[in-house]
Formats: structure tokens, C-alpha cells, sequence
């Protein structure tokens, strides 16, 4: 019977199949469908949560065992898409780490976080893509209970609401530009606490060649490359 995973040249690893396909069809419906049933399978991505953004979208999964030379259990796998006259295609830039060991099941509180408002949190990064917004970066995480609403800032100031999955407390967002702060809220709006997934330096200045101030250079003479140390070896005495 063929593998249900995808295969590799490194025989430790078994990412699912299928994910582009199934991430479209959660894209099209507007939803992730409610908790998979038992038994759970190796080889097969189950939706957690997804966004939309504008042009672009993400999709997460949770998958068993998928690099089991790391660390045996749930994964959490998300893929990127983005939108193209009308019609969703798969954008790259997928990522994925390690993720609670109940992932069909809404936390009451946090079990691998120092924040008491959110859980398994991981940052995607930031990437260029060749299309427009050619900057987006994506992270995914798990809303306990008592977050009851997030909210998404992106450095051009605005601001979104963050659909969190209600069954498991999942969400996943994806976002123009390098950085983003995410908010969490409780019942009654207070604020619980904010994230940033801030991974990059700023954008570093242009350089003006034409004012740069170069040493005059003796074409007769030109510098010649030295040693940055030197030293002197004292003669080995006898033995």
C-alpha cells in the first residue's frame, strides 16, 4: 500500500499529503471542519484554523510524528496561498514546530508559554515573494479559553480581528509586511497582553555611493595587504 506521506530523502520524515489540496477546500468553504475522529493516522494534516488577508491566506494543520527523529507527537504544519483573479493557488512558504499534545481540545490554561494569555506560539518568519504584497510573514498559535479575541496590528497601523477556531483555540494569521502585534482580549475587552513577531532588523538606509569618502590611492604605490597579527617564534630548546 503506498505511504500516506510524502516521500523523502530523509527517511525520519513524514509530512502529509494533500495539504495544498485540503488548505483550498478550507479556503473555498470559509471554515475548518469540527474534530477529526479516532483513530488518528501518520501521513494525514488535519486543519486547525485559517486566515485571510486581503490577496494572500494561510492554513494550519496538526500532523502526527512528522519528524519523529526530533520529537514524536503532534506537529503543527501551516501553508500559504494567495489569491490570483479570483482563484486561490498555493504561494509556498510553509513552515511548522512542535504543538500541544491535544490538539483537538480547547486549553483552559497554557501548558508550554510564558505568556498566560497564549499558547504554542511559533513565528513563520518573514519572506519576498514575486507578487503582491511582496513582503508577508505568518505565525500560528492556540488561544486558551480565557482569550476569548485577538486582534492583529500590522506596522502600517491596521488593525484586524483574528479568527480563533472555536473548538480547539487554534489560529493562524498571515500578514503584509515584516512584523505584526498580535492582542489578545478577555470577555470583557480587557487587554490580556500583545505579541509582536518582530524577527528582523529594520530596513537598513540606502547608501549614497557618489558622497562616500575614499583615501587617495598612489597608482605607483598601491596599498598592499598586510597581516592583521605577526608574531616571532622563540627556537625550541633542547630536550
Amino acid at each position: 500500500m503506498e505511504p500516506a506521506f510524502v516521500p523523502s530523502v530523509y527517511p525520519e520524515v513524514r509530512y502529509p499529503k494533500d495539504l495544498e489540496t485540503i488548505g483550498l477546500a478550507v479556503l473555498a468553504a470559509g471554515h475548518v471542519p469540527g474534530p477529526p475522529a479516532l483513530p488518528y493516522e501518520v501521513g494525514v494534516g488535519y486543519p486547525l484554523a485559517f486566515d485571510v488577508c486581503g490577496r494572500i491566506g494561510a492554513v494550519s494543520f496538526a500532523a502526527l510524528d512528522v519528524y519523529p527523529d526530533i520529537a514524536l507527537g503532534w506537529w503543527c504544519l501551516v501553508e500559504q496561498f494567495s489569491l490570483h483573479e479570483g482563484v486561490w493557488g498555493f504561494a509556498g512558504g510553509e513552515y511548522d514546530n512542535t504543538t500541544t499534545p491535544t490538539p483537538f481540545e480547547r486549553p483552559i490554561a497554557v501548558e508550554n508559554s510564558t505568556l498566560d494569555w497564549l499558547d504554542w506560539g511559533s513565528n513563520g518568519g518573514w519572506g519576498e515573494w514575486e507578487d503582491e504584497p511582496r513582503e508577508r510573514h505568518s505565525s500560528f498559535g492556540i488561544a486558551p479559553v480565557h482569550t476569548t479575541r485577538l486582534t492583529l496590528t500590522t506596522v502600517d497601523g491596521n488593525e484586524r480581528e483574528v479568527r480563533i477556531t472555536p473548538w480547539n483555540g487554534a489560529y493562524v494569521v498571515v500578514a503584509p509586511g515584516p512584523h505584526s502585534t498580535l492582542t489578545g482580549y478577555d470577555i470583557d475587552g480587557d487587554v490580556l497582553g500583545t505579541l509582536s513577531s518582530e524577527a528582523t532588523p529594520p530596513p537598513q538606509p540606502e547608501i549614497d555611493e557618489s558622497r562616500r569618502v575614499r583615501p587617495p590611492v598612489d597608482p605607483d604605490n598601491p596599498p598592499m595587504s598586510e597581516p592583521i597579527l605577526s608574531w616571532t617564534r622563540e627556537p625550541r630548546g633542547e630536550r
